[in-house]
């Protein structure tokens, strides 16, 4: 009989300011962490793109963590030197975690929290140059969640999102959105979505 291995209740933020900080994790039956393995994949793709001035993308980037769980995307971008992080997560308890481990980083004020659902989501002070969007697997959310964040201003032309989807679901982008590149780490595909 195959042994099942157990969730750590912690991840560890792998790079930056925060580099070897152990936060905690929501409960499993709301959230599904990314790997160590596909965050550092996305974030070692990340150091490699620039702004319009040369610089890092995510030198003083603001970026948006919809369906935040334990808010490890965010909060790596956040180590790594963006200014301001929105987590975005209608779960009292996730934000609950996710206000605690923003104690513990003692950078409270680089981070701001969404408690509500994303069709919810309120117009954007101004668009993000960074939006992970991970939402329950084969639940049909990244069509709606892309037509709210460009209605909402949280996207524009020049924003990167993210979404993590499983690698056998197929899904639908709303007029003027493209896949500008793709890949898969195990069961997990990360594709990167432009508004075009």
């Amino acid at each position: 009989m195959e042994k099942k291995t157990e969730r750590k209740p912690f991840f560890r933020v792998i790079s930056g300011k925060f580099r070897g900080k152990k936060l905690s994790i929501p409960p499993e039956d709301i959230t599904r962490p990314a790997k160590d393995r596909v965050r550092e994949a996305v974030f070692n793709r990340l150091a490699l793109k620039k702004k319009d001035n040369g610089g890092p993308l995510l030198q003083s980037a603001w970026v948006l963590d919809t369906f935040a769980g334990s808010g490890s995307m965010g909060i790596e971008a956040l180590s790594r030197g963006a200014e301001v992080v929105y987590m975005l997560d209608k779960h009292p308890a996730v934000i609950n975690i996710l206000k605690k481990n923003s104690k513990k980083l003692k950078d409270k004020n680089s981070i701001k929290f969404l408690n509500i659902d994303i069709l919810d989501i309120p117009v954007a002070l101004r668009p993000m140059d960074l939006i992970f969007v991970d939402p329950p697997y084969f639940q049909k959310l990244i069509f709606p969640t892309l037509n709210i964040l460009k209605k909402a201003g949280w996207v524009q032309q020049k924003t990167i999102i993210l979404a993590e989807i499983d690698k056998t679901e197929d899904i639908v982008l709303p007029q003027d959105f493209v896949v500008s590149d793709e890949r898969s780490y195990g069961r997990v595909k990360i594709m990167e979505i432009f508004l075009s």
